[in-house]
C-alpha cells in the first residue's frame, strides 16, 4: 500500500502477491494506491493481475509492466 505519495515512482521491482492467510483469499492488486496523485508505475513485473488497484483520488500512469 501506497498512501499519501504525491510524485511516487514505482519502477523495476517485482511484486510475488500471495494468498490471503487463509489459504481462500486471493490479493486484490500488487500495488494499492491511498490518496496519491501522479504516481509513475513502470517496468515492473507482478504475477497476479491487475498490478495496481486506487481509490478515487488517486492517479497512476502504467507502462512497461508485465505479468508473469
Amino acid at each position: 500500500k501506497l498512501r499519501d505519495a504525491d510524485g511516487a515512482i514505482i519502477r523495476n521491482n517485482r511484486f510475488i502477491v500471495q494468498s490471503g492467510s487463509f489459504g481462500d483469499q486471493k490479493a486484490e492488486a500488487a500495488i494499492n494506491l491511498l490518496e496519491s496523485k501522479n504516481v509513475l508505475i513502470e517496468n515492473n513485473t507482478a504475477g497476479h493481475p491487475p498490478n495496481a488497484a486506487q481509490d478515487e483520488t488517486s492517479t497512476a500512469v502504467e507502462r512497461g509492466n508485465q505479468l508473469k
